[in-house]
């Protein structure tokens, strides 16, 4: 490209050029000229997208024309006999009892307005919705950015890659599709049906082709009033645009999509497959690729910014794309195959970009090499790989504390799906199982979760799936813990013998301690008493001879732990 810029010395008015709230959502377009959709008011009620100039061209102010809220991007299309400006935007849809909906308009390049109707106003000016449903609900994706990804050979196989806000979904629209609903029927935006009266001649909305000028319409100025006039009242076309494929590339729940670019990449066997490089609200960078007769898939996620920050700027030049926000600029290579470290991990990963090279032993782009090369990209040759070039998959011994929850980690660099297995067997999450992000929560183990756990990716090829051990874990109970259990039931016994031992002993103590008692009750009410010789008791009067007997029969309760002192 030749084209450079000037600048000029002097000054401009901004308005319908530029915003004037600053955080208002505009796009610009410079080819030869300027082409801007913005506002004209600081509220953000009077939307405008005009040509600048020496004679500037716009929308009506009237509601029906334009009621954006939310423009997108615009873009350049060569169509061949006049190239067109395509605008991308969401505007509250009159025929849709004003639900915002997604469109696609369009102008000529060459339109100069018309003569004396729709003077300084645009007279090739119309617009389509366009549908990008999602789940059974068909919910609509309402465009945030638009990235157009040009067929060098035919324009109308260029497509348009459509990124939603209010769901993170890509759509791809064929340039034809869109051309082939502004040739259709047109649609009353306050009716419920097509408009079926006659069109007159030459088209409303039509581009002043080689047919046109052959009949004396050498530009928009000659065109007629009819014309003129129904394009004036009438410019929503009746057929919506739907999706290349029927429905969306990519469906993210959890994310929020904001900038999108495209790459062609043409894979060894020749087939092309579009690579989505797309950025988000937090600083990631996503490379997603849609394969044939499968779902859209992320390939590899990327932090661009070590502080969560919105990507609103990327631009792909070759096989390098830039992005960056206030004075930080980053420069990546979109063909690093370097982070698949293995050949198992390269091919099964069908990456677009990478092969695996059999004779360098690691994963390279394959842009620029033949057919013929020794480099593995097909999943059914992933038989190839050498097996015993893997991730170490020795089992890492964890000591497993019985009733307190273990984790796990599998941290696996790809997004394929991780699956855990337990003895050769897949776990099925349940109360007790519980497979997160940052891998596999045990809750509340016992003895019986001791074993070998194994973390796999698998990757669904035509139906059948592969599976890539990641980790391997041997989880075995603490020794303490083995000790207690090997000890458990002989300690048990022990003690309940010690127990009825102890409880025997206090049981006799205590009995003889009772009789003893008892005994001794008797024989202080009995009549025997401790008198000094001699001396008269309240016993009465006693003779010596029959004291002395007393005493002597007092000598046999010895055995019975009771001694009588007589004094001398």
């Amino acid at each position: 490209n030749n084209s450079h810029l000037v600048m000029e010395n002097r000054r401009d008015f901004g308005t319908g050029k530029v915003p004037l709230d600053p955080n208002q959502r505009h796009t610009s377009l410079l080819v030869d000229t300027l082409y801007s959709a913005t506002y004209t008011d600081f509220w953000g009620t009077q939307p405008v997208f005009q040509k600048s100039g020496p004679k500037t061209i716009k929308t009506d102010s009237s509601g029906s024309w334009l009621n954006g809220k939310l423009f997108t991007v615009s873009q350049h299309v060569n169509l061949g006999e006049d190239d067109s400006i395509f605008l991308f935007f969401t505007e509250k849809a009159l025929e849709r009892d004003r639900t915002l909906v997604s469109r696609v308009a369009r102008v000529c390049k060459g339109d100069i307005g018309g003569r004396k109707a729709l003077m300084s106003r645009w007279t090739s000016f119309l617009k389509a919705r366009l549908d990008c449903p999602i789940g059974q609900g068909m919910l609509p994706s309402l465009v945030q950015d638009v990235y157009l990804l040009k067929d060098q050979h035919d324009w109308r196989n260029s497509v348009f890659y459509q990124q939603g806000l209010t769901i993170s979904a890509v759509c791809a629209y064929k340039v034809s599709d869109i051309i082939r609903a502004f040739n259709g029927p047109f649609w009353s935006e306050y009716g419920s049906s097509p408009l079926e009266e006659e069109l007159p001649y030459p088209r409303p909305g039509a581009c002043i082709n080689d047919a046109m000028r052959a009949r004396g319409f050498q530009s928009s100025l000659d065109l007629p009033k009819e014309t003129l006039q129904f394009v004036k009242e009438n410019h929503l076309m009746a057929t919506v645009v739907r999706p290349l494929t029927g429905g969306p590339l990519l469906v993210q729940s959890d994310t929020t999509f904001t900038k999108i670019v495209v790459d062609r990449v043409t894979a060894l066997n020749g087939e092309e497959h579009p690579v989505m490089l797309i950025g988000t609200d937090s600083g990631w960078l996503q490379k997603a690729v849609k394969l044939n007769g499968e779902d859209g898939r992320v390939l590899e996620e990327l932090q661009l910014f070590q502080a969560p920050h919105p990507i609103d700027f990327l631009q792909l030049s070759s096989s390098t794309l830039y992005t960056g926000f206030n004075d930080l600029i980053i420069q990546l290579n979109t063909r690093d195959c370097s982070r698949y470290k293995f050949c198992s991990d390269c091919v099964l990963a069908r990456d677009p970009y990478c092969g695996w090279d059999m004779v360098q032993q690691r994963c390279t782009s394959v842009a620029g090499l033949q057919s013929g090369s020794w480099t593995l990209t097909r999943t059914d040759s992933v038989c190839l790989c050498v097996s015993a070039v893997m991730l170490n998959t020795r089992p890492f011994n964890i000591p497993l504390t019985v009733g307190i929850s273990q984790l796990l980690p599998c941290s696996v660099d790809s997004n394929l799906p991780v699956s855990w297995w337990y003895h050769g067997r897949i776990i099925s999450p349940g109360p007790r199982h519980t497979v997160l992000k940052q891998g596999l929560l045990i809750e509340k183990p016992t003895k019986a979760d001791a074993g070998l756990y194994s973390c796999h990716t698998m990757e669904t090829v035509k139906g059948k799936p592969h599976y890539k051990m990641v980790f391997q874990y041997l989880l075995r109970v603490k020794k303490d813990q083995d000790l207690i259990y090997l000890l458990g039931p002989l300690v048990t016994a022990m003690f309940l013998i010690l127990l009825v031992l102890v409880t025997f002993t206090a049981c006799v103590t205590f009995h003889r301690q009772r009789k003893a008692a008892a005994l001794h009750y008797n024989i202080s009410n009995s009549r025997h008493c401790i008198v000094d010789m001699g001396v008269n008791t309240e016993c009465g009067q006693a003779e010596d001879e029959e004291l002395v007997a007393e005493m002597e029969d007092a000598s046999d309760c010895s055995n019975n732990d009771v001694v009588i002192e007589i004094p001398e």
